[in-house]
C-alpha cells in the first residue's frame, strides 16, 4: 500500500520539476502587438531590467496591478527599468487599447498570441496558469524570474516586485570579464 503511493507523489513531483521553466534563462524574442499595428520588440530593451507584465484584460488583480506597476515604472524608469504589458486573452486584440487608457499606464501595453506567451514563458499549454505573470530580465537579457499570479510572491505585490528590481538594477551592466590564462 506504501510503495504505490510514494511512486505516484514521486511521479507528481516529476511531473512539476518538469513543467517549470528553467531559471535563468535567456529570453526568447518576444513580439508584442501595439495598437495601430506598431510592434514592440523585448530585445530593443536590452541594457535595461526589464519587467514583463502578461495578462489577461479581464482579471481583476491584472487591473489593479496596474496601478503598482505605472508607480515603478516611474519611480524606477529613470533608473534603468522598463515595464511592458503584454495582454494575451482572447478579447487582447481588441482590449488592449482600452486597458491603457482606463488604468492609464505609464509603461507600453500590447499583447500577443496565447501560443507564444505561454512558449516565451517555457510554459506546457497543458498545464495550469495564473494571471497575472511577471516576468524580470535583467540588463544582459537573461530572465532571472518569473512569477504566476497564484504564487506566495504576490501576497505582497508591490514590496516584492520593488525589491527584486532594486536587486536586478544594482547589477553591473555587463558581467565581469573572465581572466585570461
Amino acid at each position: 500500500m506504501r510503495r504505490p503511493f510514494l511512486l505516484l507523489l514521486a511521479l507528481a513531483f516529476t511531473a512539476l520539476s518538469l513543467s517549470a521553466a528553467q531559471i535563468p534563462r535567456r529570453a526568447p524574442e518576444f513580439v508584442i502587438q501595439g495598437n495601430g499595428g506598431q510592434q514592440l520588440l523585448l530585445s530593443q530593451y536590452r541594457g535595461k531590467v526589464v519587467l514583463l507584465k502578461l495578462f489577461y484584460t479581464t482579471c481583476p488583480h491584472c487591473q489593479r496591478s496596474a496601478g503598482v506597476l505605472s508607480r515603478i515604472q516611474n519611480e524606477y524608469g529613470p533608473k534603468g527599468l522598463q515595464v511592458l504589458g503584454s495582454a494575451f486573452d482572447e478579447f487582447a486584440p481588441m482590449m488592449a487599447g482600452q486597458f491603457v487608457q482606463r488604468y492609464r499606464t505609464t509603461y507600453p501595453v500590447g499583447y500577443q498570441t496565447r501560443d507564444r506567451t505561454l512558449a516565451f514563458l517555457d510554459h506546457s499549454p497543458s498545464q495550469p496558469f495564473y494571471v497575472p505573470i511577471f516576468v524580470f530580465i535583467d540588463k544582459q537579457g537573461m530572465i532571472r524570474a518569473q512569477h504566476m499570479g497564484s504564487e506566495p510572491f504576490f501576497r505582497n505585490e508591490e514590496a516584492n516586485t520593488r525589491a527584486l528590481i532594486e536587486k536586478l538594477l544594482a547589477e553591473p551592466a555587463k558581467p565581469p570579464a573572465r581572466p585570461k590564462p
